[in-house]
Order: C-alpha cells, then structure tokens, then sequence
C-alpha cells in the first residue's frame, strides 16, 4: 500500500510539473511549435475528414412535394 504522504508529494510534484508545462507553452514559440503544432495538424486533419464524411452522407434535397405550375 502507498502512504498517503507519497501519494500527496507525488500529486504536488505533478502539478507543479503541470504548471511549468503550461506557463512555458505559453510563452515560449518554439517551446509551443515543438509540442502543439503536430497536434493541431492532426485535429485539423480530422476535422477536415469529418466534414467530408458528412458532406458525402447528406441526402440529396428531395423535390418540393405538391407544387402546381398551373
């Protein structure tokens, strides 16, 4: 079983991990190139790939029932 002082050093040190990950991602260019830039290349893909999907899924629009040219 793990003491719960590990358990609460281990979760500080995460966070404090966390924090420092965040800050620099946000200041740092290059840092933020590394790290997200093959990231939101592959949730553009993805986002792309869905909207064809749903453009090809979309039924044709029907005809407009009971008009009269009359």
């Amino acid at each position: 079983m793990i003491p719960v002082a590990m358990l609460r050093n281990a979760t500080l040190l995460a966070a404090f991990g966390s924090m420092y990950f965040a800050v620099t991602s946000m200041t740092d260019a290059d840092h933020r190139q590394q790290f997200f830039a093959p990231i939101i290349d592959e949730i553009e893909r993805v986002l792309a790939v869905h909207a064809v999907y749903l453009a090809v899924r979309e039924p044709a629009p029907a005809a407009p029932q009971g008009l009269s040219t009359g």
